[in-house]
């Protein structure tokens, strides 16, 4: 399957976004994390190609009666003449519910990577923040230190 342009630069960011983040990771718990939203999103992923797998035929049939219900509503029609279709054609509602549950699914799987790249983010927020905090505790002593006193000193 290959991907469209869109697709294929979200892959390449989601890529680099990983590859940055796994330099920035430290210590165990860091990659423990970056782990298990790893392990999360493909887990999440499998389910859903899983579920699309088990309920193709469901959810075609769905989307048909979602499809009908739209086209038609609770329109009360008149009686056709023997021969004439109310319904439209087989085929043509196969392939708009086909396309809209494909459309569902695939937006589905966006989601689910959307969600990885959001807790990768929250990670290298928790990152940054923590290398700012680095040597903080050092300067703040040095400045206290340096500062002239009030009072008297022992020396």
């Amino acid at each position: 399957m290959s991907l469209s342009t869109t697709e294929a630069i979200r892959e390449e960011f989601r890529a680099a976004v990983r590859e940055h983040l796994m330099s920035k990771l430290k210590g165990r718990s860091d990659w423990d994390r970056f782990e298990q939203i790893e392990d999360e999103a493909k887990q999440r992923t499998a389910q859903e190609l899983d579920d699309w797998q088990r309920s193709y035929d469901t959810r075609l049939a769905e989307a048909r009666q979602i499809i009908l219900r739209e086209t038609h509503g609770n329109l009360l029609e008149p009686p056709k003449p023997a021969g004439v279709d109310a319904v439209p054609d087989r085929q043509a509602l196969d392939i708009k519910a086909d396309q809209r549950i494909r459309q569902d699914h695939e937006r589905r799987l966006a989601m689910i990577k959307q969600d990885e790249l959001d807790q990768y983010e929250e990670l290298q927020d928790e990152l940054r923040g923590r290398d700012q905090l680095k040597g903080r505790a050092v300067e703040q002593f040095d400045q206290a230190r340096k500062q002239p006193r009030d009072r008297p000193s022992r020396s």
